[in-house]
């Protein structure tokens, strides 16, 4: 670890697994943009740990899901981070270890700015480029300083925008959980900040316009936790219904749905059709299907004809 990534996860002034994972990250963001977006991740993990202690001395569980998740949001895969990965010196290195006797490498990419998107599904179609792109990763590794700013063409993308929205709304609720921090809600406090690891409104995406992103910034990860709690720090519309509450199961089962479907089949059989709407148990008004009904005779008409 370098002195400056030392003294960025001193400065937090965590313990226990809270500082490991921070030895992990913190340098991991240096080599990801500086030591100035590493300082920021750690000026957020340094304000929850310091609420935490403040609130529950001796529990760490909602610094530890800070500096996961929030490392998960700021790390985003973008074309910056593609190309560093892709020419990482130990990486080569590894290729030239695998395949000895010589290599070529194609890479299947996507580029936002010049990929189309699939008809059906909406996601960007790969594309693949010869040997030649690692020289251009090798140059625009060099750049990544220049991530986010007025200077990156590749920001100006919506899943570029959202990926961005998201680090800014997470910072926020962290913020907001941690100013209402108590012994009594601690519990769901760590619940919410672990949402981000399996909801998908809260993890960067590919076509995220496509898939409603823009709709998904309003929601926020802690919403369990501003609402009331009960039961086992589960809020009210998750609680099961009383048994009375139930939605009551459809009247006809068993003989009478046998019944029913019988009578449905004699009439099918006999030409006839039952008319909608219930008018007993077992009895069912049917109407012929012949245009015109025979005329009946009356008792007095049959014995004059006789």
């Amino acid at each position: 670890m370098s002195p400056g990534a030392r003294a960025i996860v001193d400065s937090v002034g965590a313990q226990g697994e809270t500082k490991r994972l921070l030895e992990v990250r913190v340098p991991d963001l240096i080599d990801y943009q500086d030591e100035a977006y590493a300082k920021r991740y750690a000026d957020v993990v340094k304000r929850v740990v310091a609420a935490e202690q403040k609130a529950v001395p001796g529990k760490s569980g909602l610094a530890e899901a800070a500096a996961r998740y929030l490392y998960k949001l700021m790390a985003y895969k973008d074309e910056f981070e593609v190309a560093r990965l892709h020419t990482d010196p130990a990486f080569l290195a590894k290729l030239d270890a695998q395949f000895k006797h010589g290599y070529t490498v194609k890479y299947n990419l996507a580029p936002p700015t010049i990929s189309k998107r699939d008809p059906v599904t909406g996601e960007l179609q790969k594309r693949q480029f010869g040997p030649w792109m690692l020289t251009a990763f090798k140059m625009l590794a060099k750049f990544k300083g220049l991530r986010g700013g007025a200077l990156d063409i590749f920001s100006k993308t919506e899943e570029r925008r959202h990926e961005r929205q998201l680090i800014e709304d997470y910072i926020k609720q962290l913020d907001e959980i941690a100013a209402k921090l108590n012994a009594a809600n601690h519990a769901v406090a760590v619940a919410a900040g672990e949402r981000a690891r399996r909801d998908p409104r809260l993890r960067p995406r590919e076509g995220a316009e496509h898939q409603g992103g823009e709709g998904a910034r309003g929601t926020s990860c802690c919403s369990a936790f501003r609402s009331p709690q009960t039961g086992r720090g589960r809020s009210p519309d998750t609680q099961p219904r009383k048994r009375h509450e139930r939605p009551q199961r459809p009247r006809h089962r068993g003989s009478q749905g046998r019944h029913d479907r019988d009578l449905r089949q004699d009439h099918h059989r006999s030409g006839h059709r039952p008319v909608r709407g219930r008018l007993g148990r077992q009895q069912r008004r049917c109407t012929s299907t012949r245009s015109s009904p025979r005329p009946r005779r009356s008792r007095d008409a049959s014995r004059t004809a006789c």
